[in-house]
């Protein structure tokens, strides 16, 4: 295979990615660490509270960025020819007595010099997963629900996770970004509005891509299968020219019951592919005996086995480690190679992860001052970082 234009049907799953999971097709690592980047960005967008004064808690579950620059603040645009232009941030309102709106995913559409390298017009979703404490609240309302405005009334044996459920539609008259829509809404009508936009304009083929990790993945899940249901991947105007709907997830818990996997596996126009780290605990809750069941494809990875992480049950769960995993490693028991498709410095972004021979500082994002990025968009560090005053 010789890259992205190219193949993107086979490494978006138009074949159910026959013959390139095991062993991991070259194209397929670097197409999956590309959509892991923009996981990423939706992570690093986001204020948590951990990294601003507790005077200021009105910027927590807002985006430190504007949408213009945010692949630019997050290091996404140098040396990266698939660049993408970000339309909407999305928010959402837990169905919780808190309240309030936090942003939950961003909507972005590749430029045109980007839809050259990616092949086709490319719709991208990113959803973070849990980051607050009252979303850990959300995470344990386990309880199986209809979804019937998801996957229509016809389907209502197939059930997802209620918390989740809640979350993604909840409309909520005192969140202050919620009053009259909920997230579902305000993804819903952005990708309406770009297929719409660019299927009438027939410049590229169309397609659409989510991710997240964790519960990130989860909403990637089944905002997937409700622009399937629902036909938005279609245009209104021509319902029978559905576009291709692809999520690419890391760490995804269980998200529906067996009829839900079994709706899913019926949508031609949509692909899921679950990368799973052997150690992470996330895609192992919600067991088979609460009659939660698995989704899509899988790759699976098991990064006890890198020379280069110093701990790796501690981050078993973290994206960078899953990118550092998918890069490196040769099948899922297999050696881990510096294979340069992605530097190991990377995993000290914001963790303390790799082993202390490499000089690595940790949480070098966190601590911007030590990391430069160059011309071609690869991360080192600096020569002589200086303590800011």
């Amino acid at each position: 295979m010789s890259g992205f234009a190219d193949n993107w049907r086979e490494l978006s799953g138009d074949n159910l990615w026959t013959g390139l999971l095991d062993p991991l097709n070259s194209d397929l690592r670097r197409y999956i660490i590309h959509y892991g980047e923009r996981a990423g960005a939706i992570d690093d967008v986001f204020i948590d509270g951990n990294l601003i004064a507790a005077k200021k808690p009105q910027f927590v579950g807002l985006p430190r960025y504007g949408k213009a620059n945010l692949f630019e603040e997050v290091g996404l645009v140098k040396g990266n020819p698939y660049s993408y232009d970000v339309k909407n941030y999305v928010y959402g309102s837990p169905k919780l007595p808190h309240r309030t709106s936090n942003l939950l995913a961003y909507v972005a559409v590749s430029t045109d010099s980007g839809s050259i390298a990616l092949g086709r017009r490319d719709i991208l979703i990113a959803w973070r997963g849990t980051k607050l404490k009252s979303e850990l609240d959300v995470d344990k309302v386990t309880k199986l629900r209809s979804a019937p405005q998801i996957v229509g009334h016809e389907n209502a044996a197939a059930m997802v996770h209620s918390g989740w459920f809640d979350y993604y539609t909840h409309v909520d008259a005192r969140a202050p970004k919620n009053k009259t829509t909920s997230c579902r809404d305000q993804v819903l009508a952005a990708v309406r509005t770009l297929v719409n936009e660019y299927a009438e304009k027939e410049d590229f083929e169309l397609s659409i891509t989510i991710t997240g990790r964790g519960t990130g993945a989860a909403f990637a899940i089944v905002s997937g299968m409700d622009i399937v249901c629902n036909s938005y991947n279609s245009p209104t105007t021509d319902t029978e020219k559905a576009c291709l709907v692809t999520a690419i997830v890391f760490g995804a818990p269980r998200v529906g019951n067996e009829a839900f996997a079994t709706l899913q596996s019926t949508q031609d126009m949509l692909q899921i592919l679950r990368v799973t780290n052997e150690l992470d605990p996330m895609p192992k809750l919600l067991p088979a005996l609460e009659y939660y069941k698995k989704i899509g494809e899988e790759v699976r990875l098991n990064t006890i086995n890198s020379p280069f992480l110093k701990n790796p049950k501690d981050h078993a769960h973290e994206l960078e480690v899953y990118l550092h995993g998918i890069a490196a490693q040769q099948g899922v028991n297999g050696a881990f190679n510096s294979t340069g498709v992605r530097d190991i410095l990377m995993v000290n972004k914001t963790l303390d992860g790799l082993k202390d021979d490499h000089k690595v500082v940790p949480a070098i994002w966190v601590l911007h001052k030590f990391m430069v990025q160059d011309d071609n968009g690869k991360w080192a560090m600096k020569d002589d970082p200086v303590d800011e005053v």
